[in-house]
């Protein structure tokens, strides 16, 4: 938070500076104030980081990474690998910080193979709602975005994203400590939004799509990754109580309802660029994650369905533009 303004002055995005500098300055106020316990901890993992510079980055690899032209020594990567284990669990990823291997609980690379060659990233500006770790604000700084603004509200993955920038120092993304209600609205602006693993958890999912589509430039493009159920009819599962023992999920739609929700919400050129079963290789538990994932959420005699019994996690990615 503290360098964002300035870095965002830096690329001549004024309006977004002065949109976010209020509620930047509220934010810090908070977290300066020591109230919040889990906010006091990470910043003492954050400020107990080696200090460390990179040599070079990689933000093109299977793990986004920062490295020394020389290794560090056996003494210093244990004490670095002991002060990053100190922000588990590492959810997105994975990251090489270096030389330290962060095996996150998603493979998230495979995710993103899935539709970086289908959109275009050069000089815009983009906005990553649940951004988590920022595993993918940094691999589309990779493809030469002029600004990325991640928001994310749950500390630990807040913080996450910190420690890494920490090191590989990227000034053309950022991340904010917020949930998308908090996010100013500044209509027409964003030029490419990404929405992965969100909108099953909103309650009103076309009223989030609808201020989404505010603040996107005309012909701007929404990529919308999401669980889906497999049917060719417009419809959507509601679970009861819990969906691969999420409590939050409350509606799993089929494709065909989320090009109706994104319709009513005023996108077009709807493209499904991706449909696919989540398997073991793409989520499981790791010494960096939590000790529960994927195999824990399905039922024991039947990997086609969810431990309550639903359809067992398949995700679809779609690409849309904004009217």
């Amino acid at each position: 938070m503290d360098n964002l303004l300035e870095n965002v002055s830096g690329l001549e995005l004024d309006s977004l500076a002065f949109s976010l500098e209020e509620l930047i300055l509220k934010k810090q106020k908070f977290f300066n104030s020591g109230t919040n316990k889990l906010i006091s901890d990470f910043k003492l993992y954050y400020g107990g980081l080696p200090g460390l510079k990179s040599d070079f980055i990689d933000l093109d690899s299977k793990e986004v990474g920062c490295f020394l032209t020389n290794e560090l020594s056996l003494n210093k990567k244990s004490t670095l690998e002991k002060s990053l284990k100190n922000f588990i669990p590492w959810r997105k990823g994975p990251f090489n910080i270096f030389g330290v291997q962060i095996d996150s609980e998603w493979n998230s690379f495979l995710k993103w193979k899935r539709f970086e060659d289908k959109i275009d990233f050069n000089n815009k500006i983009l906005l990553d709602i649940g951004s988590s770790n920022g595993y993918y604000l940094f691999k589309a700084a990779g493809k030469n975005i002029k600004f990325g603004l991640g928001i994310e509200p749950f500390i630990p993955y807040y913080y996450q994203f910190q420690a890494v920038n920490k090191y590989i120092g990227l000034k053309n993304i950022s991340t904010l400590p917020i949930a998308f209600n908090e996010l100013p609205q500044m209509e027409n602006f964003y030029d490419l939004v990404f929405l992965m693993g969100v909108l099953y958890h909103r309650k009103s999912p076309i009223d989030m799509l609808l201020k989404i589509r505010q603040i996107m430039k005309k012909d701007g493009e929404i990529v919308l990754e999401n669980l889906i159920i497999l049917s060719e009819e417009p419809i959507a599962l509601t679970p009861e109580k819990r969906y691969a023992e999420m409590n939050n999920v409350y509606f799993v739609p089929s494709i065909k309802t989320l090009e109706i929700w994104l319709k009513k919400a005023g996108f077009y050129d709807i493209e499904c660029l991706d449909v696919t079963r989540t398997d073991f290789n793409e989520q499981r538990s790791t010494g960096w994650s939590f000790e529960k994932s994927l195999k824990d959420f399905l039922d024991p005699l039947d990997k086609n369905k969810t431990k309550e019994g639903y359809p067992a996690p398949v995700r679809a990615v779609i690409k849309a533009k904004a009217k």
